[in-house]
């Protein structure tokens, strides 16, 4: 059996606590069945995730069994317990195959520590990608753009290139769990979002830092900004809705709209909002 990409979640803990969090009490089936070679799905990508899958016992195995099966191996993770030296060493000899998709929210540890509600998470997620980096594995980078960090954003990219991450994720977060709970307090409003995306995307491509942006409708993006970063808004765990003139949108098959919820906490019309862009990415 053959899948382009396999999703495992195998922990149910997470040592952040963080506002905009989806899976706040995730619960995760057994999957003794996985750590059998016949368990798992030979296939390009296993993705590992749940909400913190280096507080589960098991990971090194885990990744040492889906070595030989997978093209790709990626954790998701907020790379704490990879600053502590013994539990990094155990992942050495997958190295070739093996990335770490680490989050960080902010250039700035009292921002990050906010949005993560853990002291000193900053510092520890800061001291994994430096311990990742020494070790010479593949780090990627995720952040959460909310009302806490839009205006820090821009400084990430020159941290990014000090910890030597080869890609640079952005999201929005979906309003489910705890994101739900704290979305009018967390979601930014689209205005003030197309700024600091700009802001953004130039600071990004100063550097050099690939960029790719993931939940946000292409049309949040302002004029001329498009071709530097890559950009996803694929349809998620929580329905999205589009304006009427979407249909006219270039990318209209590619975009999944924008949350109702949105709508709804900014008493917006969609299509206040959400305006089609024509071949080549101007509106």
């Amino acid at each position: 059996m053959h899948s382009e990409c396999l999703k495992l979640q195998v922990s149910e803990a997470c040592n952040n606590n963080c506002w905009f969090c989806k899976n706040p009490s995730i619960e995760i089936k057994q999957i003794q069945e996985a750590l059998d070679a016949e368990g798992l799905a030979k296939g390009q990508r296993l993705v590992i995730s749940a909400r913190e899958p280096t507080l589960y016992k098991g990971l090194p195995i885990l990744v040492k069994k889906a070595f030989s099966l997978f093209e790709m191996i990626e954790v998701n993770t907020n790379g704490r317990m990879l600053a502590v030296p013994a539990f990094l060493k155990e992942f050495k000899p997958f190295q070739k195959k093996l990335v770490f998709n680490v989050s960080l929210h902010a250039s700035r540890r009292d921002i990050h520590d906010f949005l993560t509600r853990t002291e000193d998470s900053w510092i520890q997620s800061v001291k994994g990608l430096l311990d990742l980096a020494s070790a010479g594995f593949d780090t990627k980078v995720s952040t959460v753009l909310t009302k806490c960090n839009d205006s820090n954003l821009k400084s990430m990219p020159f941290l990014l290139k000090r910890l030597k991450a080869s890609k640079w994720k952005i999201m929005l977060f979906e309003p489910a769990g705890l994101g739900k709970d704290n979305f009018f307090m967390l979601m930014p409003h689209h205005l003030i979002l197309q700024d600091a995306l700009t802001e953004i995307i130039e600071s990004a491509s100063k550097t050099g830092m690939a960029l790719e942006l993931r939940n946000i409708p292409f049309c949040f993006l302002a004029e001329g900004q498009l071709g530097k970063a890559l950009v996803k808004n694929p349809v998620g765990i929580v329905p999205r809705i589009k304006a009427e003139s979407c249909s006219t949108c270039c990318f209209n098959e590619k975009c999944a709209g924008f949350y109702e919820r949105y709508f709804k906490e900014f008493r917006i019309e969609p299509g206040h909002a959400l305006s089609p862009l024509k071949e080549g990415g101007e509106e």
